[in-house]
């Protein structure tokens, strides 16, 4: 839409670089300020105070916390639904995304790129569109199997769409 145009103009031309460079991780970043700004626009415009907790010398920060209103707050910020530069973004009560989309990408380092080659989505499971290259630049699928995960770091992914 209009969002995603105006945001690939004007960021392309602040970061001097073309519209494939901008990075899923800028666009996130535009999103997530952007569902608090509009979070916080509809918070004040219900005519909402923010104020922040009285500390004094009986209670400490701990368990004060930060802001007499932030439960209140919160609640805006999970009924917030806009179309972001990413993706539509809504969440449930929980305050977890409803419409999660996770791409599968292989990182080509000749370009130093990550290429989205699937995706996977609650709806429609994983989808895959391109070869997955493993490690060693290979097609074969692995046939060594890991016996466990502890202590291990795994990242799955982020959620992104782009358009």
């Amino acid at each position: 839409g209009d969002l995603y145009k105006t945001f690939v103009k004007k960021y392309s031309q602040l970061m001097g670089i073309t519209e494939h460079d901008i990075t899923p991780y800028a666009r996130l970043a535009f999103d997530a300020v952007y569902v608090f700004v509009v979070g916080l626009d509809n918070y004040f415009n219900d005519n909402n105070p923010l104020r922040e907790r009285t500390i004094d010398v009986w209670n400490s920060f701990e368990k004060a916390g930060n802001f007499e209103d932030g439960p209140l707050l919160y609640k805006y910020f999970k009924n917030v639904s806009v179309s972001g530069v990413s993706k539509h973004l809504e969440f449930n009560a929980g305050g977890e995304i409803k419409n999660p989309k996770y791409d599968i990408v292989n990182f080509i380092t000749s370009e130093a790129y990550f290429r989205e080659i699937g995706s996977w989505t609650p709806a429609n499971g994983v989808t895959i569109h391109d070869k997955v290259v493993f490690s060693g630049s290979t097609t074969q699928i692995p046939t060594y199997q890991i016996d466990s995960l502890r202590g291990e770091h795994l990242i799955l992914g982020i959620d992104v769409v782009t358009t």
